[in-house]
């Protein structure tokens, strides 16, 4: 991966509460991190780079190749301004892989399905332990019984709660 995508990755899980793993697995056949982070870079990319560089330094990812995010500090490296636009930036990117859906940041009303992909595979449905209507992995009936997996293994992140063990 590139440094722009392993820091768009970690930010990701960042924003998400999910592990970084559930954004790049070693076998990824749909590769939606590089549909999102294409799309993402094509609507905005100045803010795109600036919060990609800027959570690269917050986080000591190291910088992600552009200076971008040097306008953005204040002070010494310790105290980093964020602006409005980079927030709602960074709410637009949480919904796009908890909902599939892109929503403007400037226009929270104006929204965009990326991919066919992106509805099928949103977190929310991960959250819910559930799937997409209409695309179930799942055998008639498995409705009735109890999820079989744990939230933190639906996650990834260890700390979550909630389901069967």
């Amino acid at each position: 991966m590139s440094d722009q995508m392993d820091v768009f990755v970690s930010l990701s899980a960042a924003l998400t509460g999910f592990d970084a793993s559930m954004f790049a697995p070693s076998v990824d056949p749909v590769n939606l991190k590089q549909v999102y982070f294409d799309y993402i870079m094509a609507k905005e990319p100045t803010n795109f780079t600036v919060l990609l560089d800027t959570f690269a330094v917050v986080t000591g990812t190291g910088a992600t190749g552009g200076d971008a995010w040097a306008e953005t500090m204040k002070g010494g490296s310790e105290t980093v301004a964020i602006s409005a636009e980079m927030v709602r930036l960074a709410m637009s990117i949480n919904k796009l892989w908890y909902l599939g859906s892109w929503y403007n940041p400037e226009d929270t009303t104006q929204q965009e399905v990326v991919s066919e992909q992106s509805y099928i595979r949103g977190l929310s449905w991960q959250v819910m332990q559930s799937h997409a209507m209409g695309n179930s992995p799942f055998t008639f009936g498995y409705w009735a019984k109890d999820p079989a997996a744990s939230l933190a293994l639906t996650t990834g992140n260890p700390d979550a709660t909630g389901g069967t063990s």
